[in-house]
């Protein structure tokens, strides 16, 4: 892989200096990454196809400038026992572009180079122990940046070892790396910051700005200082973890692109290759950190049909049998210069064989641009309360978690945009609603959810007071009396859904006296129907009507004799139709047995008091120095409420 970078620090300054420097170029990656990239890659060959070419014993790491491949491996060795080592260790190569990859190589071939890690300071420190390698070129230094540790130690002790990238491969430097219990891999982008992780389990990928300037001073010193961590996430934006980091490498022509391959124990399904797009993190993402970067995958390899797509694959029959090495992005297709297969990506894949390691190199085409639609998911059915006149409006809180329910996946667009179709009110019964999520280039997909409205709640009623009506009829009252009217129009009900609910009540047509239960109801459209009880009293407090009339109205001749009276008692009652009637009374305004010729006494005879009797007798007498005789007689009717009105009729004994 080829960096370039100029007008950067030269000289070495304070810490708070270069961590400044550092964060101006975190500011600088915000700003200059705006367009999100897509990717497709599609699978070429093998080369070297289970090969033997000279490096492929523990194979490590791939790298490249603009004319050579660099690469790592890690041979067996052993000391014996006065100190002798057998076997050729760890071990930097340089082999032109123009070498075929999947030929043998030698060190002393032309163009090729090779440094033992016996032949360096390493070997004292005790490093054993070679990585997936990358190259950066600074103020025309061109730099092999190379992971080393120390294998198999309580303290691995992982560091940064710096070469100089031509024929000598001369060691320059190492620098610890801080915060990390492993030094498997890094890659170095395009502002020259050096990227890597801890081992087994990769969480953040840690960032460390280096002063280049310094390994070109007479004694080397070089440090890493952390910057902001590149923080993982898969293709929805949830936090992504790794196991086993083997490799990992930014793609030439673009600063986005971070490809990584893990895979060495556990869960195979998480091995292969990953590529990750990178952008500034925003404040919520990076959580308590001042600042941090965001990568998120947008493509993974697949062991799925061979020599498809993004095919790798790797046998998995027994623990460690292939294992995912290192990987770096080189357009040979560009170049033109490489035999074999070409392509941009080119990955390793190391076959652990007893006898000796076999190496494959997969090289694969890519593709960028974006022509798949985003994965939308909608959101689940949902039944909702009538809560309006018309329904539910799409902004009630009933259909909040609807709404905020539907979402998009899109490798090239982390933020499709989602749109729906719903009307501004949803009416009762089940409406469709069509979500569809759009990328940033148009590609769309959509999916249907429904809401169904329902109206459960019956309306809310209020009776009319009750009432006290007077009789107007046998024994009771029409319910279509005027008296009745205001009390029948007093019920009300109000319904959130239904404007107009239907009122009815159970009133018989005729209420008969006394107390009468009258239950009102109100139903809505939705046949949802409540109730309210009151009560029609029906009093009687008329009396009746009640006339007389007798015969014969004057006595004479005034003779003493007893005159047969027969009375014509005539009731009336609106309300009791049997109303009943009774003799009250008969009175003389003279007495009985007064002053007179031939006066007598008894003068009333045959009456039936308390009876409803209309014959009696009278006598036909009268005081001889009186006015006249005048006899008073008294009827009473009595209706079956117990009103009660009397009438009178005179009859007259004149002078």
């Amino acid at each position: 892989m080829t960096h370039q970078r100029s007008n950067f620090m030269k000289t070495r300054g304070v810490l708070l200096r270069i961590l400044a420097c550092a964060l101006t170029l975190v500011a600088a990656f915000a700003q200059s990454v705006t367009a999100q990239v897509c990717t497709q890659h599609t699978y070429i060959a093998d080369n070297p196809d289970e090969g033997n070419p000279g490096w492929n014993e523990e194979a490590q790491g791939l790298a490249h400038d603009t004319d050579n491949w660099y690469i790592t491996h890690n041979p067996v060795f052993f000391r014996d026992s006065v100190g002798r080592i057998f076997g050729g260790g760890p071990r930097l190569w340089k082999v032109p572009v123009t070498h075929d990859l999947g030929d043998g190589v030698d060190c002393d071939d032309p163009g090729a180079a090779c440094k033992l890690l016996f032949d360096t300071p390493l070997f004292d420190l005790g490093y054993n122990h070679y990585g997936d390698l990358d190259f950066f070129e600074f103020e025309g230094h061109g730099y092999i940046i190379v992971p080393v540790q120390i294998e198999h130690a309580d303290d691995p002790r992982p560091a940064m070892a710096f070469f100089r990238a031509d024929e000598t491969l001369e060691y320059l430097a190492m620098a610890e790396v801080p915060g990390q219990n492993a030094s498997d891999w890094v890659a170095v982008d395009h502002d020259g910051l050096l990227i890597s992780s801890s081992s087994p389990r990769v969480t953040r990928f840690n960032r460390f700005f280096l002063n280049w300037a310094t390994l070109e001073e007479p004694e080397p010193h070089p440090i890493l200082f952390p910057v902001a961590p590149i923080l993982l996430q898969d293709a929805g934006g949830v936090p992504l973890e790794f196991e086993h980091p083997q490799g990992g490498q930014y793609s030439d022509n673009d600063a986005q692109l971070l490809y990584f391959s893990n895979g060495f124990k556990g869960d195979t399904s998480k091995w292969g290759v990953h590529v990750l797009r990178t952008r500034a993190g925003s404040e919520s993402e990076c959580g308590g950190l001042l600042s941090c970067v965001i990568a998120r995958r947008i493509e993974r390899s697949h062991r799925g049909e061979p020599h498809s797509g993004f095919w790798y694959e790797f046998d998995n029959g027994f623990e460690s049998g292939d294992e995912p090495e290192g990987l770096t992005f080189w357009d040979l297709d560009a170049d033109g210069r490489a035999p074999g297969p070409g392509g941009q990506l080119h990955v390793m894949k190391l076959d652990n064989d007893v006898s000796a390691d076999d190496v494959h190199v997969k090289h694969y085409r890519l593709a960028l641009g974006d022509s798949m639609a985003p994965e939308i998911t909608c959101p689940a059915d949902v039944v909702a309360e009538c809560s309006a006149r018309e329904g539910v409006p799409a902004g009630d809180a009933q259909l909040a978690s609807f709404f905020s329910g539907v979402s998009a996946l899109d490798l090239c667009d982390e933020q499709p945009a989602i749109g729906h179709d719903a009307a501004a009110v949803f009416g009762l019964g089940t409406s469709n609603v069509t979500f569809t999520a759009t990328d940033d280039v148009g590609n769309a997909a959509s999916c249907v959810a429904r809401v169904t409205v329902e109206d459960t709640r019956p309306p809310a009623i209020v009776c009319p007071p009750p009432i006290t009506v007077e009789c107007t009829g046998s024994s009771g009252i029409s319910a279509g009396d005027t008296q009745l009217a205001s009390f029948f129009s007093g019920v009300s009900a109000t319904d959130i859904c239904d404007g107009t609910p239907s009122l009815s009540n159970n009133a018989p047509g005729f209420l008969p006296l006394g107390p009468t239960v009258v239950t009102f109801t109100a139903t809505d459209d939705s046949t949802n129907a409540s109730s309210c009880g009151t009560i029609i009293t029906v009093a009687d407090t008329t009396p009746p009507q009640i006339s007389v009339t007798v015969t014969p109205t004057m006595l004479w001749p005034p003779d003493h004799k007893m005159i047969p009276v027969t009375a014509s008692v005539a009731v009336f009652d609106r309300c009791d139709a049997s109303v009943s009637f009774e003799l009250l009374s008969i009175t003389s305004d003279e007495a009985d047995n007064g002053q007179g010729d031939g006066d007598t006494s008894v003068d009333i005879q045959g009456a039936q008091f308390g009876t409803a009797d209309s014959t009696f007798a009278l006598r036909a007498e009268r005081s001889g120095g009186g006015d006249g005789r005048i006899y008073t007689i008294v009827y009473r009717a009595t209706d079956a409420s117990g009103n009660q009105s009397t009438a009178t009729a005179l009859v007259r004994v004149p002078i």
